[in-house]
């Protein structure tokens, strides 16, 4: 069953857009009919893997996202080649020698970018769309969180691109926003708590067993079940850090994460072109307490800003477990543009890789060397300090074995000096 608050939000936004067009004297005129389908593209920075339920989220619910990875491909070793959102985006739609990504869509029709980055605008990238719309959002500081869905930042965005579908026919759509490292203004409605897990005062349970000699410890006081700033935290942990503190920030992402969510099943429910094929993935990462930081580009490189997430529709049920380079997005977009064309070969499915091969090295202003390979991923910090995890099985690179196999840290180092 939906949620009814779910539910409720959704009317209340497609309502406020058939306010908004009957206003604006643009009402809808009848279906939009294409010789092929065409491509919505969804880049978010900030995504992280852990907040969706596709990606094995126990703590967030995504259910539009993962309807869309329930019937379509799923990389689940999808490596940063860099950690920087606008040079990663500039790697997806540059031309290179072995094409352009957004030829053939260019060829079939109109090619189009709606987003709120003006870095993108401000460095040239946009020109490489037939038609750029940005979207202003005043600076005032600090934001505010948002009562409605249509009032936040994503919220506008996504009106743009339905208010782009009712002008007519796009070949592909592409919708590019930076909100997650900048404006958590989600309603925090949107992620419910039970009323057993909000504790407004500090327990006054006796504990039966205490140490006489030990000082008395002063009981904390409790936080709230998530955080009503709006600004992105940048939050180191430390040994005096609040229990709850990851929690409470987590929740408050959630809040994010679940309204990218259902403003993405309120987008294809209000588009009125047939059955478009839908890309989302992470322009970058975000640390949610796995490096000890908690925030979007904070604290020292680690798998949550390297591991980001990419779904695309159809072409499946089929989930790729292979170490595979974001910069294949810039092959992948041309690819959709031929229905025949499998994404990923049968042949790869089954197919085992090396324990070093292939490799993907992450360019980086926070760490002098980045390499993942199928089972191992090196990391060395600015100060030459090495961290060697396991893979893919330290998911959170909890565990360093560096000082243990000195020999993957050369061999890596080594081919990372040759490159």
């Amino acid at each position: 069953m939906p949620h009814p608050l779910r539910c409720r939000l959704r009317c209340t936004y497609l309502t406020v857009l058939r306010i908004v067009r009957s206003l604006r004297g643009t009402p809808f005129s009848g279906e939009i009919v294409l010789s092929h389908r065409p491509l919505l593209v969804i880049t978010l920075e900030g995504l992280a893997v852990s907040a969706l339920g596709c990606y094995g989220s126990a703590w967030n619910s995504t259910p539009a996202i993962d309807a869309i990875a329930a019937t379509g491909c799923l990389w689940d070793r999808w490596i940063a080649a860099s950690d920087h959102p606008v040079h990663q985006f500039r790697r997806w739609t540059s031309p290179t020698q072995e094409g352009d990504p957004l030829g053939p869509w260019k060829s079939a029709g109109s090619t189009e970018l709606i987003t709120d980055d003006s870095r993108l605008i401000d460095q040239g990238l946009g020109d490489r769309f037939d038609q750029v719309q940005q979207i202003c959002h005043e600076s005032a500081s600090p934001w505010n969180v948002a009562t409605e869905i249509e009032q936040t930042r994503f919220g506008q965005l996504v009106a743009a691109a339905i208010d782009r579908d009712q002008a007519g026919a796009w070949d592909l759509l592409w919708l590019h926003s930076r909100f997650l490292t900048q404006c958590w203004d989600a309603p925090r409605q949107l992620f419910p708590v039970a009323d057993e897990e909000i504790i407004t005062e500090p327990s006054e349970e006796v504990e039966l067993l205490t140490d006489p000699t030990a000082e008395a410890e002063v009981p904390l006081a409790p936080l709230p079940p998530w955080f009503e700033t709006a600004e992105p935290p940048r939050v180191q942990l430390h040994g005096q850090s609040h229990p709850d503190l990851v929690t409470c920030w987590m929740r408050t992402y959630g809040c994010q994460i679940r309204l990218v969510d259902l403003l993405l099943e309120v987008l294809l429910q209000s588009i009125h072109v047939d059955d478009p094929q839908v890309i989302l993935a992470g322009a970058s990462g975000m640390s949610l307490g796995q490096n000890g930081w908690i925030g979007p580009h904070a604290g020292p490189l680690r798998s949550c800003d390297l591991r980001l997430p990419l779904v695309v529709s159809d072409r499946g049920p089929l989930r790729s477990p292979h170490v595979t380079s974001t910069d294949s997005l810039a092959q992948l977009i041309p690819s959709l543009a031929n229905d025949a064309t499998d994404l990923i070969p049968p042949s790869r499915w089954c197919e085992d890789d090396g324990e070093l091969n292939p490799c993907v090295t992450t360019e980086s202003s926070r760490a002098s060397t980045a390499m993942t390979t199928p089972r191992w991923q090196l990391i060395r910090d600015l100060d030459g300090t090495d961290h060697l995890f396991l893979k893919p099985d330290d998911v959170d690179d909890a565990n360093d074995v560096g000082r243990r196999r000195r020999d993957i840290v050369e061999e890596l180092s080594n081919r990372d000096a040759t490159r």
